[in-house]
């Protein structure tokens, strides 16, 4: 695959399942640095940054229900 198509899917996967946005955003811009060629590397880059941002989010809710639970069972609900 070449780096500008392991771009595209890098952003779309950000998007949708984070955690494989990430991976292959990773893998595009490392093998950008490899070959040399730039192309696509704005939507790499862009990939993993929202895969990151999306994968916090999700971690900072998962906390913030674990906390809520935490609180119901406490208070005998």
């Amino acid at each position: 695959m070449d780096t500008k198509t392991l771009s595209i899917v890098g952003l779309i996967l950000g998007i949708l399942v984070p955690v494989a946005g990430i991976i292959v955003s990773a893998i595009a811009l490392n093998k950008m640095k490899q070959t040399g060629v730039e192309e696509g590397k704005g939507m790499a880059m862009a990939g993993l940054i929202i895969g990151i941002v999306i994968m916090a989010i999700y971690i900072l809710m998962v906390g913030c229900l674990c906390i809520a639970g935490a609180g119901l069972a406490a208070a005998g609900y």
